[in-house]
């Protein structure tokens, strides 16, 4: 099995006391962790409330440690893991004017939708949930740095990742299938861990089976079961992607109105080959129309 704590650089020792003092002074370290033994606090109990941007600085200040290794040495970090950084900080922060996290946390909620698990929520419940999430994949990434002093490969983190979304970690209103998960569409072809061996989020998203997700220095990786999940992967991203379209190209005064028919959705979405209104399920749970605004 693939070491979870392998890593594409190792932080100086002035770098990990800079993010290990960092973390400490914004009270992100659990009481009884130590320099040696690091544990990052557990979000889901002490900021069970759901703050936005908890994690931006210390991802922000990751981040700079990538930037600075990648200057003195081009390509030590690949750059799907410095592009997972320099967006990372602007999700946690829910930053609405940020196309990113305007996409990730669309594509998470009709993920959810997918699942019955958010259907009649207030959107500001729904808000909460997402961050929860947000904060949880924070601690899993930032346990894993601290853990393999280092960044880690791109597999590795993101296994962390998708643990806070899909895994036991998950709270149960808010755990949802591979393919309702933020960063499946970009990361499609990211090999993930198994009991034997590896194969790709996409694999996973369309076959399913039986994946090594989390892990750290303090934790084995679980051995999770991932049911197929194409249909809610077509269904959250489709949705996400008009969304997106409409508030760039309609306009987000006249998509929030409501007055753009699932004609107009399907004809943006049929322009950049994505699947159309006619072969998108509706959600599961509800005779609401199948694409639902995601209101910002």
């Amino acid at each position: 099995m693939a070491n979870p704590n392998s890593v594409q650089i190792k932080l100086s020792d002035a770098q990990y006391d800079i993010l290990y003092t960092l973390l400490d002074n914004l009270n992100l370290l659990a009481p009884n962790s130590t320099p040696r033994r690091p544990i990052v606090v557990d979000t889901t109990q002490r900021y069970a409330q759901g703050p936005v941007g908890l994690w931006v600085i210390p991802y922000i200040s990751v981040f700079m440690f990538i930037r600075q290794d990648n200057a003195s040495k081009p390509g030590s970090v690949d750059k799907d893991t410095d592009y997972w950084y320099s967006q990372a900080w602007l999700i946690n922060s829910a930053n609405q004017e940020m196309p990113t996290n305007q996409f990730i946390r669309a594509t998470t909620e009709y993920g959810l939708l997918f699942d019955q698990k958010d259907e009649g929520q207030a959107q500001t419940t729904i808000n909460h949930g997402l961050q929860l999430t947000s904060n949880l994949i924070g601690q899993n990434v930032l346990q894993g740095v601290l853990d393999s002093h280092g960044i880690q490969t791109l597999s590795a983190m993101i296994s962390g990742d998708i643990a806070a979304a899909v895994g036991d970690q998950a709270s149960s209103n808010y755990r949802q299938q591979l393919g309702g998960w933020g960063g499946t569409f970009y990361y499609w072809d990211v090999p993930m861990v198994t009991p034997n061996g590896s194969a790709s989020v996409g694999h996973f998203v369309v076959q399913g089976g039986n994946a090594m997700i989390g892990g750290s220095a303090l934790k084995a990786p679980a051995n999770q079961k991932l049911d197929p999940s194409l249909l809610e992967f077509y269904y959250a991203n489709g949705n996400a992607e008009a969304d997106f379209l409409i508030t760039r190209i309609i306009g987000p005064a006249k998509a929030q109105s409501g007055i753009v028919s699932n004609a107009q959705v399907s004809e943006l979405l049929s322009a950049v080959g994505q699947p159309t209104a006619a072969t998108i399920p509706s959600s599961p749970a509800s005779a609401s129309p199948w694409r639902r605004m995601y209101k910002t």
